[in-house]
Order: structure tokens, then sequence, then C-alpha cells
């Protein structure tokens, strides 16, 4: 399989579990995966088993797949070089360049539009020191306690809303100098920073943490990769059977149309010997006449199936258990295996022969030396020697029938089969597989 075949797989089982595409580029795809493939492939069990206990809201997760991962590292080596030639951020405003001589701290800026030299509004009398303070320039008590009065008997001078005294004093105090009231919410100033959302610990404590960083899970598809092949098994075990309707006609009579069954088996043929070649027959038998499809699948495609039984159809009672059609499938696959030509499993034996005779002949002189090496050992009488020799002549025994072994299964010649997957398929008689053979 190249980068085109695993795009084209992946973009169809990422439609059949209603994954939610979010970006598509050539190279990979950004997908939010729906809870069913969440489930199947990010591995989150205790959190699957947490959200069906509890019927919390399920969060699935968002992943990038790679299939072909040239041409994305060529786009990213693209990208980080035109980043690199942008021109440089504007400098916020009210900031100082650097080299140049910093404003004295502890001074009020001057608002938006007003001079530099403008004069600051005098500090007003009958506020306390904690509402606000001119930095560089500290108050007298004279100017917020009246001269011999105590603090407790003071009293704040408020002014009558609308008054200049009144609008500097809301100002001072947070609250609105065109007399809105004060903790009255204020439109932030353009180019300012967004506000934070109140948290806990910000509540209580003063502590405001960052917001965490969102990583998305990256995979590269490639054959043989352990995400690719974890989606073949999902595919492989979701689609062992399936039931598929076809769709009515438009133009139908009014009338209720009939739908007959058929089984459709696809089967896997193996020719195994010391080469391998892979064969897949979908086979089709009508549960109702017995006839027999070959191909069926590709005939089948062409027509427009769904998963739902459409409206106006009903389906004709089936004649043949599905024991019997299953036993009927796989005669005519015996027999149609009968009619190969099997040169191949005659080319295989004779590689096979070729083979033991080359262990026999390696194997056998070596038993031999052992043999007569025992023999001469025990005729010293050599205790020790002739343990030694014993356990050389088991080892090299076992040794050679592993090897005959070894080789049997790798030139014997043999046919597998297996089942991939099977369905039923409800289709209208107009049209339908003439079948290649009757029961």
């Amino acid at each position: 399989m190249n980068s085109k075949h695993i795009e084209r797989y992946l973009m169809r089982f990422l439609e059949v579990m209603d994954c939610s595409v979010i970006e598509k580029t050539p190279s990979s795809v950004l997908v939010k995966l729906s809870p069913e493939a969440d489930k199947e492939l990010t591995g989150r069990s205790y959190y699957w088993g947490f959200i069906e206990r509890t019927g919390a809201p399920a969060e699935t997760m968002t992943m990038r797949f790679i299939f072909d991962p040239t041409a994305e590292s060529e786009a990213n080596g693209t990208a980080q070089s035109a980043s690199s030639g942008l021109a440089p951020m504007a400098a916020p405003p009210g900031s100082v360049p650097m080299g140049a001589a910093s404003a004295p701290r502890n001074v009020f800026a001057p608002p938006t539009g007003a001079p530099i030299n403008a004069p600051l509004a005098p500090p007003v009398e009958g506020v306390s020191l904690n509402a606000f303070q001119v930095a560089g320039t500290p108050l007298n008590a004279s100017q917020v306690h009246p001269a011999g009065a105590n603090a407790s008997q003071v009293r704040p001078a408020v002014a009558p809303l609308g008054t200049p005294q009144a609008s500097s004093t809301a100002g001072a105090l947070g609250g609105s100098s065109t007399g809105a009231p004060l903790g009255a919410t204020q439109v932030p100033p353009v180019g300012a920073a967004p506000a934070v959302p109140e948290t806990i610990l910000g509540r209580y404590f003063g502590i405001t943490l960052p917001s965490p960083i969102s990583r998305i899970p990256t995979d590269t598809l490639t054959f043989g990769s352990r995400r690719l092949e974890q989606i073949f098994q999902v595919a492989k075990r979701r689609g062992t059977y399936i039931r598929l309707f076809e769709e009515r006609k438009k133009n139908a009579a009014p009338l209720s149309t009939p739908y007959s069954t058929w089984l459709c088996i696809n089967y896997k043929v193996e020719l195994v010997s010391d080469m391998k070649r892979e064969e897949l027959h979908s086979l089709g038998v009508h549960l109702s006449t017995g006839q027999i499809e070959n191909d069926f699948w590709e005939k089948a495609k062409k027509r427009k199936l769904d998963s739902r039984i459409p409206p106006g159809v009903y389906l004709k009672p089936n004649k043949i258990t599905l024991n019997r059609a299953t036993t009927l499938l796989e005669a005519y696959l015996e027999r149609k295996l009968k009619n190969y030509d099997h040169q191949w499993a005659s080319d295989a034996h004779l590689r096979l022969e070729d083979e033991l005779q080359r262990i026999d002949s390696f194997y056998g002189s070596l038993l031999e030396d052992l043999q007569s090496f025992l023999n001469n050992e025990t005729a010293t009488h050599q205790a020790e020697t002739e343990h030694s020799a014993q356990s050389r002549q088991e080892g090299a025994k076992q040794e050679y029938q592993m090897r005959r072994d070894e080789a049997l299964w790798q030139y014997k010649p043999r046919i597998r089969v297996s089942v991939v997957n099977c369905g039923l398929f409800h289709l209208n008689d107009d049209g339908a597989p003439q079948g290649d053979e009757t029961r």
C-alpha cells in the first residue's frame, strides 16, 4: 500500500465511524473522533467506564493522522522558512524603546490624548489614603482629615452627582466619570488585554494559573505501522457481518415489492509452500432457489444499498437455512479449487525432497561420528566422557528433528481457506444476479 491507498482507506474508515474532519491537507488530516472511534483507538477504558457510570458528557480526543510523511515534512519546512521572513511585530502602545531613558516610576500616566505636561487632578478631600495615592506626591494628613478631628469622626465628603468634584471622586474610586454608579460594567479600551476568567484560586488566594496547552496526538500511518494495523483490526472486527437492503426504485409500482435474500461469504484462499499466493473469492447463494453467484460483491456493490429496509418492500421467505447455504458455498469452492493447475504443488514437493536430503546427509554423518565416539569411550570405560558424548548425541538428534519439521512447514504445499466476512443482502429480483450454479 502506498500513501494514496492509505489515504483513501483512512478517509473511508473515518466516514464510517462518524468522525468530524477539522482540517484536511494533501499529506495529513485532523479529525475529532466520534465516541465509537475514541473507544476503539485511544484505549481510554477507565475514562469511558466513568462516563458510562456517571452519565457525564463525553469529551472525545482530537487526533492528526499523517499518511505522507515526506510531503508533511516538506510542508512544515516551508512553513518555518516563511515564518522566519515575517516583519517584526509593532511595539505595543506606551512601551519604551530599548536604550531610551526610562520614565520615572510611581508617576501617573496622563490619559490618552492629553498633553504630557498636563497637570494632574488635585486629591479629593475626604478620601482615605487607602483609596488612592498620587505616587511621588505624598498626601498630608491635613489634606484628608480636618485639623483636630479623630479618625473615627471623619466622614468622607461626597459631592452631589454631576458636579466636577463627584466626577473626579468617582474616577478615583474606579467608578464612571460620567456619573455612572460605582461597580458598573465598563467597556475596556481598544488594545487592552482580555479579562482573565475568575477562578477559585484567583478569588481566594490571588493565584491565576496559565491555561493548559492542548496537545494533539499525531500518528504516522505507513504500511506496517502500529496505528494502521490497529485500524485494520477494528475494521475487521466491526465488519465481520453486515445486512443491507437495496433501495427501491422511484418509478416502482405503488404496490409492495418482493425482495429476495442472498447470503454472501468472502473467502480468503492461500496457496502456501516456500512461496505464497492469496486469492479472495466472493460467493453468494440465493436462500430461496439455491443459485450460487461467483464474484457476488462486485455485482452487488453496483446497486444502491442501505442499512434500513425501504418502505413498500417485503421479504420473501427463505427455503434454505444458513447452515445449508454455507455447506453449498464450501462445496462449490472446493470443486473450483480442484480444477486449478497444481503444478506449483509438484514443484514444491521437489524442493522439499531436495531440502530433506540435504538435512539427512549433514545430520546423518554427524550422528554416525557421535555414535562411533560413544562406542570408543564405552570400550575404554571412561564414564565422564561417555556421559558428555551421550548428551551431545541427544542434542544433535533434537536439532535434526527440529530442522526436518522446519523444512516440512516451509516447503510442504497446502491450501488454506478462511472466512473474511459475510452478510445478508436483500435485493430486488429485477436484474438480480442469475447465478453460476444451482444446488
